[in-house]
């Protein structure tokens, strides 16, 4: 048997952070722009990438006996499994605010 992280979904869960990171660099390139519009956007696709993940994968790592013991620890790892999606979205809509600026102006 083996852990939650060594499953393919981890990966797939990972590869947007990954897309986030290198079109914030390419695109501009491609666009023969010198850098994105806006770096505060970057950092924001970061952030929310990263707690969209973050509360995607550690409701699935928490132990039983955590969740046995503390019974209303099950309640906030099923709010944050539920709010990882408007956080990736949140993270998707920086991204593509970033790019379209950074096309246009």
């Amino acid at each position: 048997m083996y852990s939650t992280l060594s499953q393919p979904g981890c990966s797939r869960l990972a590869g947007p952070l990954y897309s986030f990171g290198v079109s914030v660099r390419m695109i501009p390139g491609l666009l023969r722009k010198k850098c994105v519009a806006s770096p505060a956007l970057v950092e924001a696709t970061f952030w929310l990438g990263t707690l969209a993940v973050v509360s995607r994968v550690l409701p699935l790592i928490l132990p039983p006996s955590l969740v046995e013991a503390l019974p209303w620890s099950a309640s906030i790892a099923q709010t944050a499994y539920a709010f990882s999606g408007m956080l990736g979205l949140g993270a998707v809509l920086c991204l593509w605010v970033n790019l379209w600026k950074t096309a246009v102006g």
